[in-house]
């Protein structure tokens, strides 16, 4: 006497199918919406375009830093934490003591209706 359920072979298979194509499938979305990805390039042509919808005062540098650190991009030094604008300012121009002002100087060369 046969006790449990009993699945015919093609039914087991199709379902483990089912399971690889699903796994796969998700190591793949992982890897497209991951932002540890995310170049230097890429973060700052996003970073601009969002300051440039939204810019600070020119004339208050406390405004302009406080909107740069505020643009958050994501991971792009690998480290697991999200990275901003003005970070990603400075490792694009390879300068970790570049001021807002630069960073503001970049988004221009890429934007040029910023003020």
């Amino acid at each position: 006497m046969k006790k449990g359920i009993e699945l015919p072979v093609n039914t087991t298979i199709v379902i483990a199918l089912g399971f690889i194509v699903l796994v796969v499938l998700a190591v793949f979305l992982i890897r497209i919406f991951s932002q540890s990805d995310l170049s230097p390039e890429n973060a700052i042509n996003m970073g601009c375009r969002d300051y440039a919808l939204n810019p600070a005062d020119p004339e208050n540098p406390s405004e302009i830093s406080e909107k740069l650190t505020s643009i958050i991009l994501g991971d792009l030094t690998g480290d697991g934490l999200p990275n901003n604008l003005l970070d990603a300012c400075r490792i694009y121009s390879k300068n970790p003591s570049l001021t807002p002002q630069g960073c503001i100087d970049i988004c221009k060369s890429r934007f040029p209706g910023i003020p």
